[in-house]
C-alpha cells in the first residue's frame, strides 16, 4: 500500500514545487547585490571613480531612473483608477485633470527653471517636443503592439466628443502659436502666455461638462458616448 501511494505523493510534491513562485523583489535584490559587490571590489570610497566606472555608473543611473519612473507611473495609474471607481469619475476626466497634471508636473518645473536661467528657447522647444513625442511614440507604439496582436490587423478606436474637442483644440493652438510667433517677430508676449492658460482652463471646463452629460454632441455626428 505504501508503494502504491509513493508515486502519487511524489507527483503531488512536484506539483506543489512547480506552483511556488519567487517574489518579484528577489530578482532586483540578487542583481543589486552582485553589482554592489563588483563595485565594492573594484573601487575605493576615498578616490574618484575610474574611467571604466563612469559610463557604467551613468548607464546604471539611467536604467534605474527609467525603472523608478515606470513603477511610479504604474502606481499612479492604479491609484487614479481606484479613485475613479470609488468616486464614480470618468476615466476621461481623470486623464484630463489629475493624470495630465501628474505626468506634466516634471516638465513644468524643468521648463520654468530653464526659462528663469536664461534658456527660454530650450524650454519652449521642450514644450513643443514633449507632446509630439507623446502623440507619436506614446500612441504609436501601443497601437502597433495592439495591431500585431490582433488577427485581422485592425485596432478599433472609440471617438468621443471629448476627443473631438481635444483634437480640434490641439490643432487650433498649434496653428495659433505659429501665427502669433510670426506676427510678433518670434517674440511671444507675456499676455499670450496668460491667454494659453485661459484656453486650457476653458478646455478642461468644457471637457468636464461633456463627461457629466451637460454638453452633448448632435446625433448627426455619430460620436460615441465613451461607455460603449
Amino acid at each position: 500500500m505504501t508503494e502504491n501511494n509513493t508515486p502519487l505523493a511524489t507527483h503531488d510534491l512536484a506539483e506543489d514545487i512547480s506552483e511556488i513562485t519567487l517574489p518579484v523583489a528577489i530578482v532586483p535584490i540578487i542583481l543589486g547585490s552582485v553589482i554592489a559587490t563588483i563595485v565594492y571590489c573594484t573601487s575605493r570610497w576615498y578616490t574618484p571613480p575610474n574611467f571604466y566606472h563612469r559610463p557604467f555608473f551613468a548607464l546604471l543611473g539611467f536604467i534605474t531612473s527609467i525603472i523608478w519612473i515606470y513603477m511610479l507611473a504604474n502606481e499612479l495609474v492604479n491609484s487614479l483608477e481606484t479613485l475613479g471607481i470609488v468616486w464614480g469619475i470618468s476615466e476621461a476626466i481623470l486623464g484630463l485633470t489629475f493624470m495630465a497634471l501628474a505626468s506634466s508636473i516634471g516638465d513644468i518645473m524643468s521648463n520654468c527653471l530653464l526659462a528663469k536661467n536664461g534658456y527660454p528657447r530650450i524650454a519652449y522647444a521642450a514644450c513643443m517636443g514633449a507632446p509630439i513625442f507623446n502623440l507619436l511614440i506614446g500612441a504609436g507604439v501601443p497601437y502597433t503592439i495592439k495591431i500585431f496582436r490582433r488577427a485581422n490587423k485592425d485596432a478599433p478606436f472609440s471617438f468621443t466628443l471629448t476627443q473631438a474637442v481635444l483634437f480640434a483644440l490641439l490643432l487650433g493652438v498649434l496653428v495659433m502659436n505659429v501665427l502669433v510667433a510670426m506676427c510678433t517677430n518670434w517674440t511671444l508676449p507675456r499676455l499670450y502666455g496668460a491667454l494659453l492658460i485661459l484656453i486650457y482652463v476653458s478646455f478642461v471646463t468644457v471637457a468636464v461638462l461633456i463627461e457629466v452629460n451637460i454638453i452633448g454632441s448632435p446625433s448627426s455626428w455619430k460620436l460615441l458616448t465613451g461607455v460603449e
